[in-house]
């Protein structure tokens, strides 16, 4: 039974060994991987984990180690959990789960003069993005200077631009915006960040896909075209990156 628990984890393409700080003992064995929270009810949730090119379900049948309950429907997560024998009906993976980390995860909003110094538009690079399957989500790595032990939480936010184009154009236009406020620039970090597609859902029918206009670190001006009939895989994402954005 203990192989066939390894042989499940590692069908779970997101899946990575890493040290996790917490009321571990030395004999637990856990995993990590990216995946949504979803609340059923007050105090009930699980967890929805892109595997390739379907979406599966985790159930937390073992919650003794996990506290934070204050998480939000369609959070983007970090998940520490170790895959339990019983089976849960309905749901593909039964795990105990050890603890969570966020990842950032915004709406996208509009940008208007007032709004546009303090959104923001210093240097970033988009290292991969991609729709989700559920074109739920926009999830992406990205990159930007900071300095180390810097203090600073820079902000990210993707935002439609306050003049519209075309009504003819087949592709919504957004702009991912960085404010670094200032930060030293001394070296590279890179960082996970996810954006919900509620915001612009009523325009997605009409068209083709969604073109994202950025301020790159080395080139000017770039833009990536992410297309709706386009399945991008979901592909393993290690535990990296920069904590210290909003």
């Amino acid at each position: 039974m203990k192989n066939i628990k390894k042989l499940i984890t590692l069908s779970l393409l997101f899946a990575i060994a890493i040290g996790f700080t917490s009321c571990l003992d030395d004999d637990d064995n856990y995993s990590v991987i990216i995946g949504t929270y979803r609340t059923i009810d007050e105090d009930g949730f699980y967890f929805e984990i892109e595997q390739e090119d379907k979406i599966v379900t985790m159930y937390p049948g073992d919650t003794r180690n996990f506290f934070d309950r204050d998480i939000p429907d369609g959070q983007r997560v970090f998940i520490y959990y170790d895959l339990l024998d019983e089976k849960e009906p309905g749901y593909d993976y039964n795990a105990k789960i050890y603890g969570i980390d966020k990842i950032l995860t915004k709406d996208i909003i509009p940008i208007t003069e007032a709004t546009e110094d303090s959104i923001g538009n210093d240097p970033i690079d988009i290292v991969n993005c991609r729709i989700s399957l559920d074109k739920e989500f926009i999830h992406m790595k990205f990159q930007y200077y900071t300095v180390n032990y810097s203090q600073i939480s820079h902000m990210l936010n993707m935002v439609t631009p306050e003049i519209e184009e075309e009504s003819q154009d087949e592709f919504i236009h957004l702009e991912f915006r960085h404010n670094a406020y200032d930060d030293y620039r001394s070296k590279i970090v890179t960082g996970l960040v996810t954006f919900r597609l509620e915001n612009i859902e009523h325009l997605m029918e009409s068209k083709k896909g969604i073109r994202i206009k950025y301020n790159s670190i080395n080139s000017g001006k770039k833009e990536v075209e992410l297309l709706f009939d386009k399945k991008t895989p979901a592909k393993p994402e290690s535990r990296i990156g920069v904590t210290s954005i909003k």
